[in-house]
């Protein structure tokens, strides 16, 4: 697998896109970083020679990258084929507009049961939403049934 991380929005997004970058490393997976600070980044050849390397996944932050296009335009995980998978650390109304442009490619990581129902509900256009508590939090389990989070 080959992993496209995309960073430079916010700070604390580029820490945990740091670590990330790290475990692939220490992984042996193949991996491109496109920076928002460095436009050249998406559009050099080292960039085009990744994206074009197959089994290529995008990981971001708050759906960073939707909105990158290369020379002639065209956003990079449409032109490419390319799935994103963004970690959600705002309120989905707060990417609002990203989330439009989200398609069957786009693949939504929440922490919030809330943020969930209202993605499904308003943006059919995304692939999946993937539910991860908070560190520490879990779902209560009695008699090995699973109790329903109340929200």
């Amino acid at each position: 697998m080959n992993i496209l991380f995309v960073k430079g929005k916010e700070s604390f997004a580029d820490y945990y896109i740091d670590k990330l970058i790290s475990s692939a490393k220490a992984s042996g997976l193949g991996f491109y970083t496109v920076d928002y600070k460095d436009p050249t980044s998406f559009i050099s050849d080292e960039f085009t020679d990744f994206i074009n390397k197959s089994d290529v996944k995008a990981v971001s932050f708050d759906l960073a990258g939707l909105d990158i296009s290369d020379e002639d335009g065209s956003i990079i995980f449409d032109k490419y084929d390319i799935p994103l998978y963004s970690v959600l650390s705002k309120p989905a109304l707060a990417c609002k507009d990203l989330l439009l442009q989200a398609d069957n490619k786009t693949h939504i990581i929440i922490s919030d049961k809330h943020d969930e129902l209202y993605i499904e509900k308003n943006f059919p256009n995304v692939k999946d939403i993937l539910y991860m508590p908070l560190g520490g939090c879990f779902e209560a389990e009695e008699n090995g049934e699973s109790k329903p989070l109340d929200f």
